[in-house]
């Protein structure tokens, strides 16, 4: 978007063979960040977003503990990153406090088997998706 809004002060500077003025700067990046702009979606906001429903933090999300409700909480946000981004699943395991991608891809398989065979775990996702998608808009 940012780059966008250069590219549009350059044309205008070439249409007009004047360079831009500060307030066409401030009107080209004040459309840009209009209420119409829907925010990306981060990585940090899904973490924080399953932390808040599994009652855990986003550090422990990240740590190495492997407590129940930490480890599920760890696989469910492996598996919205997923959804929801195109990292990658080695960059996946960067943002969950350095697992492998092996590790990341059993987090999403166990959670897609879950997903198909347990209404419970397919409404949670399908709410933290939606809490992130109602944020972000």
């Amino acid at each position: 978007q940012l780059e966008g809004c250069v590219k549009k002060l350059k044309a205008s500077q070439h249409l007009m063979g004047t360079p831009p003025t500060m307030t066409q700067a401030m009107n080209a990046i004040r459309e840009i960040l209009s209420d119409d702009t829907i925010a990306p979606v981060t990585v940090d906001r899904i973490i924080a977003e399953v932390a808040g429903i599994y009652g855990v933090t986003s550090d422990d999300i990240r740590s190495m503990k492997r407590s129940s409700q930490i480890s599920t909480a760890r696989k469910v946000a492996a598996y919205v990153i997923k959804e929801m981004t195109q990292l990658s699943l080695q960059n996946i395991g960067a943002e969950l406090g350095g697992k492998n991608h092996s590790t990341v891809s059993f987090y999403i398989d166990s959670i897609s088997e879950a997903v198909a065979t347990d209404s419970g775990t397919k409404e949670t996702i399908e709410d933290i998706i939606k809490n992130i998608k109602g944020a972000t808009s």
